[in-house]
């Protein structure tokens, strides 16, 4: 265990290793940071399968393996399946490192929650736009009305 280390020794670790792993045992390991930056390296992910952020960024088969919360026969059996298979290792890490491109980067993600943003606001400016149309012409008609 390394304790803190800067980025550019994070960044040398990433690269180093052959194998990246999260073994969350619970719900609270919401998301996985840690994930999309090992993908970011072309490496393959070993996760928990949980019900999380996690299995949205390591999908078992296609960007690496998942196993079983808190089983470690499960954990140890993933791993050196791709410790043991370099090329599918390979493969799974370039397809991680692939769709870490295509919905990941910074670009990317904050493009999508402007999107969202402006999804979601939308139908509220029309909505008030035809309010606003609405209370005038119901304010014409008492004026009509009353003359």
């Amino acid at each position: 265990m390394l304790g803190r280390v800067d980025e550019a020794t994070k960044l040398a670790l990433y690269h180093a290793c052959d194998v990246f792993t999260l073994p969350a045992n619970d719900r609270a390991e919401a998301y996985g940071q840690v994930i999309l930056e090992a993908q970011a390296c072309k490496k393959p992910v070993v996760t928990s399968s949980l019900d999380s952020g996690v299995s949205e960024l390591n999908q078992d088969g296609y960007t690496g393996l998942t196993c079983p919360p808190g089983n470690s026969a499960a954990l140890a059996d993933a791993l050196n399946t791709l410790l043991q298979d370099p090329i599918k290792a390979q493969k799974f890490g370039e397809v991680a490192y692939q769709r870490f491109m295509r919905r990941f980067t910074r670009e990317t993600m904050v493009r999508l929650t402007l999107d969202l943003y402006r999804d979601v606001l939308e139908p509220h400016k029309e909505s008030r736009h035809r309010q606003a149309i609405v209370t005038s012409d119901s304010a014409q008609q008492v004026i009509k009305e009353q003359t």
